[in-house]
């Protein structure tokens, strides 16, 4: 499996930000300009598009564009969007987590269709 997968705290960090919080404040400074943003925000602001059904919509239609794609696909973009329904379905709500459940199914049917085609 890639080196991406591998790194826990990061996928911890932007799964349960808040879990960091104190940690975070560590990096925060009191001299921001306007426009300008503090690491808790952004760490923030990521989580929260992970958890939008935006994001998830739009993972959505890719894994509809692998699938239209047989058997030509990115196997890793596959493990990658798995690994992100995985980390993150048990904590969305509403529209995200529907749509979550269908990347699932999505992500059952490439496997399938890699399983049948023999390689």
């Amino acid at each position: 499996m890639s080196n991406m997968f591998r790194y826990e705290f990061f996928w911890d960090l932007l799964t349960y930000p808040e879990n960091y919080d104190d940690e975070l404040d560590y990096y925060r400074t009191e001299d921001l300009e306007e426009g300008e943003y503090c690491l808790k925000d952004i760490v923030h602001q990521v989580s929260n598009l992970a958890k939008d059904d935006i994001f998830w919509s739009v993972v959505l239609s890719v894994c509809d564009d692998i699938l239209s794609k047989g058997n030509s696909f990115d196997k890793d973009l596959v493990r990658f969007i798995e690994m992100l329904k995985n980390r993150f379905i048990g904590i969305l709500n509403g529209n995200a987590k529907k749509a979550c459940c269908q990347v699932n199914t999505k992500i059952e049917a490439i496997k399938e269709q890699f399983r049948n085609s023999g390689k």
